[in-house]
Order: C-alpha cells, then structure tokens, then sequence
C-alpha cells in the first residue's frame, strides 16, 4: 500500500466499536468535519453482541475497504480540518505492509505521544515529544490504532490471546517485531477524551496470557500504561497493584485527578 498509491487516491476506512451513540458523535463529528472523505464502519456494541475487541475490530476490517484501516476508539476527535489528512499522509510514507502504526506509543520505559486527552486537552505527562512524522516504538496504545490494509490481511487480531478487551494492539505489534516489521508513534492531531483506562485483575489475566503466548519472543512489553518484564512479571503485577490502590485512594480523597 504504501508508496504505492497518492495520497488522493487512497482509500481510508475507521472502524470503531462502540457502546454509546452519544459518545461515538464526538469521534463522528470530527469526522464530518474532515478535508478528505472516509468510509465509515461503525461496530454498535452496546448490546454486547461482541465478547472481545479483536473480534469486534476483525468484523468491522472485513466489512471495509480502506487500503489504510484506522481503528479509533469512540472518544477520539480529530482536532482540525486537516487533522486526518496530515495523520493519513504520515501513514502513507512511513507504514509499508506488515508494519502498524499508532499516535501513542512506548519502548523500553519511554512513551511517545503528540497527542492530548481530557475535555480541556491536556497534553499527557510523562511523555516524549518528537521531531518529524514518526518514531519508532515497540507497542501502541489502543485509543488509534493505523494499519495497512496488507497489515491486517497477513495478521487479524488475535481472537484466540486477546479473548478480552484488552492488549489486542500490544499483540498486533508483537507479532509485527517478531515477523520483521516495524512499530511506529504518528505525530497526530488528536484529542483522547479518556484519560486512561481501567487496570484491574482482567487487565493482568489478559496480560499474563500474552506473555506466555510470546514467552520464547520477548524478554519484556512495554505498553503506555505500564513496562511489563517477563521474568519477574508477578513481582511488577503486585507493585502496580498497590500503585493503582494508592491511587484510588488519592482520587477518593480529592488529592489528586482520576
């Protein structure tokens, strides 16, 4: 794909899978607002039709035909008119087959990140700027995940690891590293209403079962929300654990944001 065809002439699609009409027209109005057309694939979840995102998110990619397939969470928004097209032209030039890009990212500890979140578009701290149109990371995070169209065709989400709502972007990337291909942050114009997501025993069940899924591959993950070491997993699950009690406590008490 990349390379390939001009920007003009490019097909893109977004999928989504949602669960609230109301909070899927904050991505959607941003998308009306666009300076280039997009095919829209809107996944309604709300019933829970879908027991995980990677089965949620393989149904919308076949039912597209986008030669560059974004998959956006519902609270996404596309900052300017020209947020998508610029977004869409750095894929275009960076991305070729089998690689997967997002607009947050992490390797080693560090994460990369153009982008803002919350209602009042905070930029996210810590984070890591960067010159130029991309870097290269190991994971990205879920809230936009960028794929050429080949990318998913070689490799869907993996139904059968990612059983859950959590990870199946870390296993999309993994599966790119351990096949050659590349990982890689897009400077973005975007906003992620959603400050950060949920890390509860489901979050470490699913993360347990992606280690030992790519045991042999990997001697640690590195995601935006945590840095995961494979030897001493359970050692960094217990110590997250108490992070994200004490942390709950502090939003309890006022001390601090959620």
């Amino acid at each position: 794909m990349s390379g390939e065809k001009s920007l003009e002439s490019q097909k893109v699609s977004i999928v989504c899978c949602y669960t609230s009409k109301a909070k899927l027209r904050y991505l959607d109005c941003s998308l009306d607002e666009q300076d280039m057309a997009v095919e829209k694939v809107f996944i309604d979840n709300s019933q829970g039709r879908f027991g995980s995102a990677a089965s949620a998110l393989n149904y919308g990619a076949n039912m597209s035909s986008g030669d560059l397939i974004l998959f956006c969470h519902q609270d996404i928004r596309f900052k300017h008119s020209d947020s998508l097209s610029r977004l869409v032209k750095a894929a275009s030039s960076t991305l070729k087959p089998g690689d997967v890009g997002g607009v947050a990212g992490a390797i080693n500890k560090k994460l990369y990140m153009t982008i803002t979140h919350g209602e009042h578009e905070a930029a996210y701290s810590p984070a890591y700027l960067f010159n130029g149109d991309s870097v290269e990371v190991e994971t990205v995070d879920e809230c936009v995940i960028i794929l050429p169209r080949e990318t998913w065709l070689g490799h869907h989400f993996d139904e059968v690891v990612c059983d859950n709502w959590h990870f199946y972007g870390v296993e999309q990337c993994l599966y790119a590293l351990a096949h050659n291909h590349n990982v890689y942050v897009l400077s973005a114009d975007v906003n992620h209403l959603s400050s950060r997501g949920k890390i509860n025993d489901t979050y470490y069940r699913a993360l347990r079962r992606l280690m030992r899924a790519y045991e042999n591959k990997f001697d640690y993950v590195s995601t935006t929300v945590g840095y995961w070491p494979r030897r001493h997993l359970e050692s960094a699950i217990a110590k997250r654990r108490i992070f994200e009690c004490t942390r709950a406590i502090a939003v309890r008490l006022g001390i601090r944001d959620a």
